[in-house]
């Protein structure tokens, strides 16, 4: 019946074609077609009132809606975009607009372009600042510069994060580097004076008595940033599996809820106070995201909440997944990007995991004792959200911690204590200086909650690390887990064996992919600035061919995604992949002794040469040039290549080089 309800939900129709138009984006002219069909289906539905004419209707409108959103979200389609002026010398005009967490040697911020040479212009980059600049630099602060906006570094590999693509997804295309700058004017609209207090009240926090692990905690989970987490904190939250709690994310906006229903549960009692009593907390929720910093995961959770709340009020036969795909919906109609957000992702599948298997799992089960009831419900709860996100937690980090059942149980279970008690904390700093009993209570119990933590992440040979899984290893597990789900509800041998069937399916593809991965030779040169680092796969091994010592951290992930055992590293600069010759050349060579011919050149760390020689010399096939050479060098290498008709591929510009 639910299922039912939930396929013939309007908004969840819609919700699929939004899917399908991210997934599958259309051109100009396409989008015309889509148009004309909309117009057809429109005209069927009036005329025969047939369901399936509607269905289609709704789906090609998301899936029209979803095109438009990504035009509109694209800021390469407005005007006067910085990106033309990517590379070149430019007097440019910023406004710092968030602050983000910093690194060991900068300052981070987002900013917004104002003008580059007095010229009008717009868009996001990426702004650092030097720690050694001790200027105070706010949000909404104005500056001015002549600097460079740089594009932003491409991943060393198709196995590596790829930060570029990540910045692309927020419209920041650019990074800016100001050593110097000259500050003039700030701009004071309400979201900047809001996050300046927030910063100020963070600061505040910093100076207290509290320890720096309780200080960074609660600055994470209260106030949204995790610059002043330490590393032993992060590093126990990870390997214990509970590192959802460390963001704000709607674990903690659920918790939030709870205190501010309960605290303003007397507003029921007044004229439409249940209407009163709900709009109360969503506002409420809304100034907590924008304290926070309106950051993405903030901004799901809340309107995710703000959706089951409003559906309370309704009086009508419904399921509570129908607000969660609503919420869904609004977010993606807005920022079809969100959909690529590893937090957007995890938060929805482990909310409708816990939504669709609690109430199956629940059902015969009659405990009367309120507080043994609590602890079951967090301890079911804790293994349906688990499992609903174990998918995407292996195919994103690659590990996963056998004790999570234990330290969920244990966070999960106290993590109201943690949050109420930090809101306490966090008042008492900000509106008084005495009361430090307060601070030192709490504190004491935040060490021991960390202490409990700390020593279930420890545990190693909980930790399985370094699993390898695909997207279509994660397709497949969602479609076992729909397939349980359809047994839970009607338990009968047909659906049984549908879902062993399933199984052995799963069980095929994953020898295959091993089969596949195991006999799948590549070579890679990797985009990196600091080492020239080639590696060739042939079956489960690795040969490295670099002049460092140390490139481990560089390689890990390939390791991971290819089940590689066996590691060399080879300080050759001849090596051989399939039949073809690769030299590389990192210093001046008498290409006149070399008995080779025809191979492939990569030009690393500068190396002083004639380039017509080395051409007439080698006759190459192709040259690859690193990006460990200055722009200089880059530039005359190519110009050359052009003019002797020589193939080339630019590192710095195109990314990793591949062959397989």
């Amino acid at each position: 019946i639910a299922m039912k309800i939930l396929c013939n939900y309007i908004p969840f129709q819609i919700l699929i074609g939004v899917l399908l138009g991210i997934f599958f984006p259309v051109s100009y002219i396409s989008i015309l077609i889509s148009i004309f069909f909309l117009g057809l289906l429109i005209c069927s539905y009036f005329k025969y009132r047939n369901s399936y004419s509607l269905l289609f209707l709704v789906m090609l409108f998301g899936y029209l809606a979803s095109n438009f959103s990504m035009y509109l979200n694209n800021h390469l389609n407005q005007k006067n975009h910085y990106f033309s002026h990517l590379s070149k010398t430019k007097t440019i005009n910023i406004t710092t607009v968030k602050q983000l967490k910093s690194s060991k040697k900068n300052r981070r911020f987002y900013a917004e372009i104002n003008s580059i040479d007095t010229l009008k212009s717009c868009g996001k980059v990426l702004l650092e600042i030097p720690k050694i600049n001790k200027r105070v630099v706010e949000i909404g602060t104005v500056l001015v510069a002549k600097t460079k906006i740089h594009s932003i570094t491409l991943p060393a590999s198709s196995y590596d994060f790829n930060y570029h693509q990540y910045l692309k997804e927020r419209n920041v295309y650019g990074k800016v580097y100001l050593k110097g700058f000259i500050k003039v004017g700030v701009k004071n609209n309400l979201l900047f004076k809001i996050q300046n207090y927030r910063n100020t009240v963070e600061k505040k926090l910093l100076n207290s008595d509290l320890s720096s692990s309780t200080k960074g905690l609660m600055i994470a989970m209260l106030l949204g940033d995790k610059e002043y987490l330490t590393d032993e904190v992060q590093t126990s939250f990870v390997n214990s599996g509970v590192v959802h709690l460390v963001a704000i994310s709607g674990m903690h906006i659920g918790v939030l809820y709870l205190l501010l229903y309960y605290t303003f549960i007397f507003l029921k009692q007044i004229k439409y106070g249940k209407y009163i009593h709900v709009l109360w907390i969503l506002a409420l929720l809304g100034c907590f995201a924008i304290f926070s910093g309106l950051s993405s995961s903030v901004v799901r959770s809340v309107t995710m909440f703000g959706f089951i709340l409003l559906a309370k009020l309704k009086r009508k036969r419904g399921v509570l997944l129908e607000p969660i795909i609503t919420s869904a919906l609004l977010l993606l109609l807005f920022k079809p990007n969100y959909l690529f957000d590893v937090g957007f992702q995890l938060s929805y599948i482990s909310i409708i995991s816990i939504v669709v298997f609690y109430p199956l799992l629940i059902q015969h089960i009659n405990i009367r004792n309120k507080a043994f009831k609590y602890l079951l419900d967090v301890f079911i709860i804790s293994i349906i959200a688990q499992l609903g996100v174990l998918a995407i937690s292996l195919y994103y980090f690659h590990q996963f911690s056998l004790q999570f059942l234990m330290t969920n149980f244990y966070a999960v279970a106290l993590l109201p204590l943690v949050l109420y008690g930090g809101i306490l904390v966090l008042l008492k700093i900000i509106l008084f200086s005495d009361f430090t009993f307060v601070e030192y209570l709490y504190d004491f119990f935040i060490q021991y909650y960390l202490e409990v933590i700390n020593y279930f992440s420890s545990i190693d040979m909980l930790i399985l690390k370094e699993i390898s899984i695909n997207k279509i290893h994660v397709l497949l597990y969602y479609i076992l887990l729909f397939l349980i789900w359809y047994l839970l509800v009607k338990p009968n041998l047909k659906r049984a064996k549908l879902a062993l069937c399933f199984v052995l399916i799963i069980q095929t593809y994953h020898f295959y992919n091993k089969f596949r991965i195991n006999n799948k030779q590549e070579l890679i040169i990797y985009h990196n600035s600091k080492k020239s680092v080639v590696t060739i796969k042939k079956f489960n091994g690795l040969n490295i061919y670099t002049r460092e010592n140390e490139v481990t951290k560089l390689i890990e992930k390939n390791k991971i995604s290819n089940n590689i055992e066996h590691v060399a590293i080879l300080k050759k600069d001849i090596f051989m992949f399939k039949n073809q010759m690769y030299l590389r050349v990192y210093k001046e060579l008498d290409y006149h002794l070399l008995s080779i011919k025809n191979p492939i050149v990569l030009l690393s760390n500068n190396p002083k040469i004639n380039i017509e020689r080395m051409i007439k010399g080698l006759n190459p096939k192709e040259i690859i040039i690193g990006v460990d050479n200055y722009n200089s060098n880059i530039l005359k290498w190519k110009s050359t290549c052009i003019k002797l008709q020589v193939p080339f591929y630019d590192l710095k510009n195109n990314g990793a080089y591949y062959r397989n």
